[in-house]
């Protein structure tokens, strides 16, 4: 241990204050109003899967006594907005459940690895337990369908997903045949990817749902061919197909927060718990007679219908996003967890 002005912290390691406490600073870095980390940057924490370095750096995060860490995640919040945007209630019910999973199945199945894919017809609760299983067994197979499915949904080519993860994609050509079985199951992103791009060109911008606008450059490039000139998508197109997604998702996530702060809770405000946000997930610490309580109201909160986001094919009703929830006392060993008188989470359209 040393001393770093009023910090005390590992050699090497990020500063923590003289009272146990980590302090990161806030900011907007991204072009899309998603908040960003610095100093030290909290929301690049490597993944506690497994024993890598995840591990070891979160389980240095323990609740104080008598409290415990309630972690509140959106639910693949911008695989939703994907589906929403495009207009597609398929793809949002399957983003809901796991659309990555969905997808995996029909890559496994094209591997010869499962007899059947998942089928859309299926009740919510047969299509879990079909991508719960799968989870289990073919656990790279579904890193590398969740990762072709996100990239896939903003524009990524298969040279960029090869380059990007060659542990999950064997070659540019393995990437490809996934890219294009990704948008033969769902031809309504590829509709979706063309407008966007289409209409960020003709205006230069995009205006978000809350109202924010992005302006974009090179959307579009030309180049000449056999004496005729041809449009391919130029640096800004992938920009363009992220902005409304990611910057509805940070807006969601801010409201919530915002909703918190203005509630009152236990005799002060509800925010006074916060502890941490990490992209989608807001992290509290909450003492533990009080878990219960704070635990289903955060869940409420961060489920409520989003006034903004009307459904197109169910006028009157609105998009609301699930939320996986998870507790421990230490970072590295939370759990899932569910507030003991509501066995499921607030239903969502």
């Amino acid at each position: 241990m040393r001393k770093i002005r009023r910090f005390v912290g590992w050699l090497g390691g990020m500063p923590v204050a003289k009272y146990g406490r980590v302090h990161t600073t806030y900011g907007h870095a991204p072009s899309t109003f998603r908040l960003s980390s610095r100093a030290p940057n909290m929301q690049n924490i490597p993944s506690s899967g497994g024993e890598g370095p995840g591990v070891r750096v979160k389980e240095i995060f323990v609740a104080a006594p008598g409290s415990v860490l309630l972690s509140c995640d959106f639910a693949a919040i911008e695989a939703v907005l994907v589906g929403y945007f495009a207009n597609s209630p398929r793809y949002v019910r399957l983003a809901k459940l796991g659309v990555h999973d969905f997808f995996n199945s029909y890559v496994l199945r094209d591997q010869g690895k499962i007899d059947h894919p998942a089928v859309v017809e299926w009740s919510d609760a047969d299509l879990k337990a079909f991508f719960a299983d799968l989870k289990k067994r073919f656990y790279k197979e579904r890193a590398g369908s969740k990762q072709c499915v996100y990239l896939s949904a903003y524009g990524g080519t298969p040279r960029e997903m090869y380059r990007k993860h060659p542990e999950l994609f064997d070659s540019e050509a393995h990437a490809r045949r996934l890219r294009e079985l990704y948008f033969a199951l769902f031809p309504d992103i590829l509709v979706w990817q063309r407008h966007t791009i289409e209409e960020a060109h003709d205006t230069g911008y995009l205006r978000a749902p809350f109202g924010h606008i992005h302006r974009f450059w090179r959307v579009k490039e030309w180049t000449k061919r056999n004496g005729e000139w041809e449009a391919r998508d130029g640096d800004d197109a992938n920009a363009a197909l992220a902005f409304k997604p990611q910057n509805t998702a940070a807006r969601i996530t801010n409201e919530a927060i915002l909703r918190m702060h203005d509630e009152t809770f236990a005799g002060g405000r509800m925010s006074r718990f916060l502890r941490l946000q990490v992209h989608d997930d807001l992290t509290s610490e909450v003492p533990e007679p009080l878990l219960e309580a704070y635990g289903r109201r955060k869940i409420e909160i961060m489920t409520a219908p989003v006034p903004v986001l009307e459904l197109p094919w169910a006028p009157g009703e609105h998009l609301s996003i699930g939320v996986e929830a998870k507790v421990g006392h230490r970072w590295s060993d939370m759990c899932g967890w569910q507030p003991q008188e509501e066995q499921s989470h607030v239903s969502s359209h």
